[in-house]
């Protein structure tokens, strides 16, 4: 075991605390603190146990997730060197307990300057509370900490502040602040904050504590999912299942991901359905897809399902299932484990911001907590199927029925129209859309442009299908062909299936290659051969790949057509780039 020091200064006079807090439902008089126990006590734990980026800010330097934690799952690291200010989300009422105030910090083993270490702070903010950004206590690090390892932080607060920490509030800010070399090398690891001595709740809760797997499942806590390429909510006037549900607002594919979760509990090859509850803003073609990923069970980004919301109606909350795979179910059986995370990727055209929801998500016993829709909520105008969509498994109130509710100014019919989307993991149905706007060019070049001095221009002479492709003159160099940006369409982490059209005229045989320019943020160029072929002139030949992406920060995303010789004339037709849900 790693040496632990513990640094502790003064005296406390109020007593601070966790309460331990409960998720059911309340009545509008309750207190503050009471209504928000369901939904704001994951958002603390998320925040107390350093479990997200999303529940942290730092003034200056970098802050990334973690792996390398001593309690939950993750924890954050700071790279920078100099001052910085770690605040936090903002906290509910925490409650009383004795006065301790303790972090775990990891002090890099590198030190630029070994005789002064530094410093780190403790500050306090709650307006609502009279307190602002009041300053609490320093602790030096230099001969104190051991380095390399975390060390408990402790700090005592002033009575003014202990004293007021048991009210009702929502806007407590914790400030952890550092103070080191400016040159500091490697990165300072947080974790485990820990208010009046009690630890971060455990992941599953207990019987009289919210878990944070009810959170996720009922998207009660803003803390308990993160986004890519959208903007979430949560929202209160529409939900599925308890007081709010997951707004999802895109202009083209997002992905929503959970915190990770523990084992989850009644998942078996007779009980393998994930189910969902899906609100779409208007009928388009959009899929959504299911991706679980944990590190301990050799799961990474696996596929669950995809299924096609095209025709779902608007403004209704629809269910959708997908059928895990009994290799799937059988890993997901097979062990314990706390890092599940999981991930829907809803694929949709680029445009106009919209707004899909998400509530009521069921695994196995996830989610089975309190749900009963055979009793209604009071005032929802909802109508139920006859037959419940997941059989009854001998438990008590597991039956689980398609339920709908209306939006405000649309009326649904009486019965839905449809049964519920069911997809088979072995085998899932996907009908992603394409996000190659003017694929063949009917409108002209309109979204399309060129690599180097070369000429873009429609033709109307060869066409693969339709009345159009591109033509690319005047080429001086290999790499010059016609171009199209998928930055901010396709996302990062993601497999795509890539397809294009392709031919010469007036030359003999010629190299044709598909390839795609993909730049991280910080990063050099890759240029990443995604087909080739050889053609002879006037003959179209089909380039067709996989194009795998990187999970960074895309800050350059381009697909081309290249390959033949200098001043050969080169045509492009019907390219196509869909999520590779089917693979």
């Amino acid at each position: 075991m790693t040496r632990k020091h513990i640094l502790s200064i003064g005296l406390v006079v109020a007593a601070l605390g966790l309460a331990a807090l409960g998720c059911e439902s309340v009545k509008p008089e309750a207190s503050i603190a009471t209504q928000r126990q369901g939904l704001e006590q994951p958002a603390n734990q998320a925040i107390l146990g350093f479990e997200t980026p999303a529940a942290w800010t730092a003034s200056a330097g970098t802050l990334t997730a973690t792996s390398d934690a001593e309690q939950g799952t993750g924890a954050l690291a700071w790279s920078g060197g100099g001052y910085v200010e770690l605040s936090s989300a903002p906290l509910s009422t925490l409650g009383g307990g004795d006065a301790s105030v303790t972090y775990r910090l990891k002090v890099p083993l590198a030190q630029s300057n070994p005789d002064w270490l530094g410093q780190t702070q403790l500050i306090v903010d709650a307006p609502s509370q009279g307190i602002q950004h009041q300053f609490v206590q320093a602790v030096e690090l230099t001969g104190n900490v051991e380095l390399g390892a975390f060390n408990t932080i402790a700090f005592t607060l002033p009575e003014n502040i202990a004293n007021v920490l048991g009210n009702d509030y929502d806007d407590l800010r914790i400030k952890l602040v550092l103070n080191v070399p400016f040159d500091a090398p490697g990165s300072y690891v947080f974790d485990d904050l820990r208010v009046g001595g009690a630890p971060v709740p455990p992941p599953g809760g207990d019987d009289d504590g919210a878990a944070p797997e009810v959170a996720v499942s009922d998207f009660e806590s803003p803390l308990s999912w993160q986004s890519t390429n959208s903007q979430i909510a949560l929202d209160s006037d529409l939900s599925f299942l308890g007081e709010t549900s997951l707004s999802v607002a895109v202009t083209g594919p997002a992905t929503v991901t959970s915190l990770p979760l523990r084992t989850i509990a009644g998942i078996s090859r007779a009980n393998n359905l994930a189910h969902i509850n899906v609100m779409v803003p208007l009928d388009e073609p959009a899929t959504l897809s299911l991706f679980l990923t944990s590190p301990s069970l050799g799961l990474a980004s696996v596929l669950a399902g995809s299924a096609d919301l095209g025709g779902f109606p608007a403004g209704a909350f629809r269910p959708v299932s997908f059928e895990l795979s009994d290799t799937l179910v059988d890993v997901l059986a097979s062990a314990s484990y706390d890092d599940l995370v999981l991930t829907f990727a809803l694929s949709v055209n680029a445009g106009a911001e919209r707004v899909y929801r998400l509530d009521g998500l069921v695994i196995g016993n996830l989610n089975r907590r309190g749900y009963d829709p055979s009793e209604p909520e009071a005032g929802a105008d909802e109508a139920a199927l006859e037959e419940p969509l997941l059989e009854d498994d001998g438990e008590p109130g597991v039956s689980i029925l398609a339920t709908f509710r209306e939006a405000p100014g649309l009326k649904f019919p009486d019965k839905p129209q449809g049964p519920e989307t069911v997809v088979d993991s072995e085998a899932p149905t996907c009908v992603a859309s394409n996000l190659v706007q003017n694929p063949g060019f009917e409108s002209g070049t309109q979204g399309w442009f060129v690599f180097g001095s070369a000429t873009l221009s429609a033709s109307t002479q060869f066409k693969h299908s339709g009345f159009k492709s591109a033509r690319v003159s005047n080429r001086t160099a290999t790499w010059q062909g016609p171009a199209y940006s998928l930055l901010g369409s396709a996302m990062a982490g993601l497999d795509y299936d890539a397809t294009a059209w392709a031919m010469t005229a007036g030359s003999g045989s010629q190299p044709l290659l598909l390839t795609a320019k993909i730049v991280c943020a910080g990063a050099a160029p890759e240029y990443r051969q995604l087909a080739a072929t050889t053609a002879a002139s006037g003959t179209w030949k089909k380039l067709s790949g996989e194009l795998v992406l990187p999970l960074c920060d895309l800050s350059e995303l381009t697909i081309y057509v290249e390959g033949p010789a200098a001043g050969v004339t080169l045509y492009v037709d019907d390219v196509s780039v869909r999520h590779a849900c089917a693979s």
